[in-house]
């Protein structure tokens, strides 16, 4: 008997540590860091019929679970309009800078803004527009168009030629569908410098024509990151320039920079290796150059960008409508299209 009762005894000893061995890792049960002699690791265990059946059981339920799961707040619900989701996220940045003085906001954030205009194509109807409407560039305390062609905007605001022999040509990059357009707006970003106006103001903006850019409603923005200290003009830092697109990026419709970001800029541009595209030169020279990044997504919806982000939803939700929060709006290259976002 007692040699039949030892191994009834060690066959449930067995069974329980089996019943156990579905949640072990390599051999060793939960809590239990130690092996059975010191320094050796416990032999692997084996699954009994005890774990097999909770496997199984495991399994089967998990259908009923997906059925039962709540729908995650990442999927917008087919009753949400799109007017609704672009109030739901107009409160959610209402929230995220209610802190901010609206005195503040009103008379410590100044913009100096600017864009270069092919002198062919839709892009001088666009800034005629912006300049009927007082948007874009034109919104902003001080502007400059640049051409490389004398040429005006409305018969009122002079077109700018950077520099002498300045020509907009442009060279297709074999096997793709972009331009290599660096050496253009480097020799802009440098005329920006030299005419000083940056130095007046806290900010200065780079905007492509077909840009749909609200002004005061950026200003908003402007000032939560101005409250930062390495974005305030500091001679012992190098400023900061606004990071406008998801996964790291910077996009070249709407280039933000600080003022002393500028400066750092002008001063050290030939320093920055060359990079046929312009947004992807710009944002490796200045982090070259340590200009400080600040990311900004909230006031951006520009296409091609996974900015905006609003419980799991870009501003592609609303992109055609032009409905939400944002300031910033790319690409609109028809003038129908551009006023549709300041209705």
């Amino acid at each position: 008997r007692k040699p039949r009762a030892a191994a009834c005894k060690q066959k449930a000893t067995m069974q329980a540590r089996d019943a156990d061995s579905f949640i072990t890792v390599d051999g060793a049960s939960p809590g239990d860091s130690s092996s059975d002699d010191a320094g050796v690791p416990a032999p692997p265990r084996s699954w009994g019929w005890r774990s097999a059946s909770v496997v199984a059981a495991l399994i089967a339920a998990v259908p009923i679970v997906l059925l039962l799961r709540p729908v995650s707040s990442a999927v917008v619900e087919d009753d949400t309009s799109e007017a609704e989701l672009a109030s739901e996220i107009a409160e959610a940045y209402a929230r995220h800078y209610a802190d901010i003085p609206a005195d503040y906001i009103a008379n410590n954030v100044s913009m100096y803004c600017w864009a270069a205009m092919l002198p062919w194509g839709p892009e001088r109807s666009l800034l005629e527009l912006a300049f009927d409407t007082k948007q874009g560039i034109f919104g902003c305390d001080e502007y400059d168009v640049f051409s490389s062609m004398t040429n005006t905007i409305r018969d009122v605001v002079n077109v700018t030629i950077p520099e002498e022999g300045f020509r907009m040509k442009v060279r297709k990059m074999p096997g793709t569908r972009w331009v290599e357009n660096t050496p253009i707006f480097r020799s802009l970003w440098l005329a920006v410098y030299r005419l000083g106006k940056w130095k007046n103001h806290d900010w200065t903006i780079k905007l492509d024509p077909d840009t749909v850019f609200l002004p005061e409603r950026f200003r908003r923005n402007l000032a939560w990151h101005q409250l930062h200290p390495y974005c305030q003009v500091d001679k012992h830092k190098n400023g900061c320039f606004l990071m406008n697109c998801g996964q790291g990026h910077l996009y070249g419709a709407a280039e933000v920079l600080s003022s002393r970001a500028v400066e750092v800029l002008g001063q050290g541009v030939w320093h920055c290796n060359h990079f046929p595209l312009e947004d992807a030169w710009l944002g490796r020279c200045l982090k070259n150059l340590h200009v400080m990044v600040s990311h900004e997504y909230s006031g951006f919806c520009m296409r091609g960008c996974d900015a905006g982000v609003h419980r799991g939803i870009t501003c592609a939700a609303h992109y055609r409508s032009c409905q939400g929060p944002h300031a910033i709006w790319h690409a609109y290259d028809h003038p129908a299209a551009w006023k549709q976002c300041l209705i």
